[in-house]
């Protein structure tokens, strides 16, 4: 697993979707990556299917939005 911040929360990022998360880090999204960089995450989701970059694991949740496309975009990102 790697470290990662995501708009200001650290996570840990894996791309092993069978890994289980560590103690204390209760939520789960996905990463999706864009289309033309197949390395920067664009957007955090609770489910991916195109376009997958990895799985991440936090501490504390993000805030979803209520609209039919759940969502955050990334608007920073640090790898640790």
């Amino acid at each position: 697993m790697k470290k990662i911040k995501l708009n200001g929360k650290r996570c840990l990022f894996t791309e092993d979707s069978l890994e289980k998360p560590p103690k204390g880090y209760k939520y789960i999204y996905y990463l999706r990556h864009g289309e033309d960089d197949w390395c920067e995450p664009v957007t955090i989701e609770n489910v991916v299917v195109v376009n997958r970059l990895g799985r991440i694991f936090c501490k504390e949740p993000f805030k979803m939005p209520r609209s039919k496309d759940k969502y955050v975009n990334v608007k920073s990102c640090e790898w640790l």
